[in-house]
């Protein structure tokens, strides 16, 4: 009968730390909305979607840059490097996981016509851990000749401080 008032008690444990836990990741979770306030982020860039220019950039300080590089036939390549920047560089937004199918810091047409990505995108990166925010704003796309191309809209980028 001991043994099984004890195994009880280790139940009762069990569950206690398993609220705890629960808790706890409710506040994390909180934590984690209160750093997405709108003080916490720093516009860093914005832009038109149908901005001719090729080669957009933003400083983000901490020996890094931003540069959102512009293709007719996609869209927006939105990427974080370190300065100066080289042809070789290599865009610190890769985690070196999936470099395959569209990432969430491509700001394409096609991707935004079939909602793979939300309008609001949170990138985290590099190490120390760093964020961006992406914001397309009134986006729309059109068809043109088998392909997609926007119409209008813009891209806000906001960097953590």
């Amino acid at each position: 009968m001991k043994m099984r008032k004890m195994q009880l008690g280790k139940l009762e444990v069990f569950r206690t730390l398993g609220a705890i836990g629960v808790l706890s990741m409710g506040v994390q979770g909180h934590d984690v909305s209160a750093a997405d306030a709108p003080a916490a982020w720093r516009k860093v860039l914005t832009f038109d979607v149908m901005d001719p220019a090729r080669d957009l950039q933003a400083d983000l300080g901490n020996g890094r840059v931003l540069v959102a590089d512009h293709d007719d036939s996609t869209g927006w390549d939105i990427g974080v490097y370190k300065k100066p920047r080289r042809a070789e560089s290599p865009n610190l937004l890769y985690d070196g996981s999936n470099q395959h199918g569209p990432q969430p810091w491509q700001v394409y047409a096609w991707t935004m016509q079939e909602a793979t990505f939300p309008d609001v995108r949170l990138i985290e990166y590099g190490s120390p851990q760093r964020r961006l925010k992406i914001v397309l704003t009134g986006c729309e796309a059109r068809d043109l000749d088998g392909s997609v191309a926007f119409s209008k809209g813009a891209v806000d980028v906001y960097a953590a401080p």
